[in-house]
């Protein structure tokens, strides 16, 4: 296992869990906050749905409004790929960093160029662009300039943070009482599906947390040797 790779894992889980309301995270906070409603954005345009905006809000908070058809299980679909949509993205990402010894520049350039994409596309407040242009430039020049290790290392912790905000997120909407004005993604799915917001949310929650754990646990396996090559029956024997 590769320690300094184990050591920016845990500091990722630890930084989220122990200092999520920070105002040093607040960057980090929106970053994953954008891949939330990216999560939506792309779900719909799968289900045949038009997606109109992505509204990234100073508090955290953000939207993806789009045309629906009234279709059930598209719009469970689409629910439900905020917060499990960011858990896939950041595990896949999190398994190229655990396996390949390179990625990183690859990654952080990725997640620069998604940015600048989601902003162009469909964002549409000035909150959304500058914040989503600012990471993206933070991104592009720490891929440029930082030596391959700490780009590797970097980018793991932030692959690590993608994934674990939903872990970290929807545990409060296990016992979150529904607030005015605000319906959180479990709370749509609830009116839709009549099955109670906290069971999706443990839903959610067992699923996001298998699929970053295999994720961890494949990128940490050592790829399997190749067997060893016998000499055919017209080969030179030594």
């Amino acid at each position: 296992m590769d320690i300094k790779k184990a050591f920016a894992l845990v500091a990722a889980c630890a930084i989220g869990v122990f200092f999520w309301e920070s105002a040093a995270l607040y960057p980090l906070k929106i970053l994953t906050t954008i891949f939330h409603e990216l999560g939506h954005a792309l779900a719909a345009k799968f289900s045949g749905f038009t997606v109109k905006e992505i509204v990234i809000n100073e508090n955290g908070s953000g939207y993806c409004a789009y045309l629906t058809d009234k279709s059930f299980f598209k719009e469970v679909f689409v629910a439900s790929s905020g917060y499990l949509g960011s858990t896939v993205i950041g595990a896949f990402l999190l398994f190229l960093c655990l396996r390949l010894e390179k990625a990183g520049k690859f990654i952080l350039s990725f997640l620069a160029i998604v940015l600048v994409a989601v902003c162009v596309i469909w964002t549409r407040n000035t909150f959304g662009w500058v914040s989503s242009i600012g990471l993206a430039l933070a991104l592009g020049l720490a891929a440029r300039f930082l030596h391959e290790e700490l780009s590797q290392l970097l980018a793991l912790f932030l692959s690590a943070f993608v994934g674990l905000y939903s872990v970290h997120h929807i545990r409060y909407l296990v016992t979150r009482t529904p607030v005015s004005g605000e319906v959180a993604d479990t709370e749509a799915l609830a009116q839709l599906t009549h099955i109670p917001a906290p069971v999706w949310a443990v839903a959610w929650l067992l699923f996001s947390a298998l699929v970053l754990l295999v994720a961890i646990y494949q990128g940490f396996k050592r790829p399997g040797a190749k067997p060893a090559a016998f000499p055919g029956k017209n080969a030179a024997l030594r």
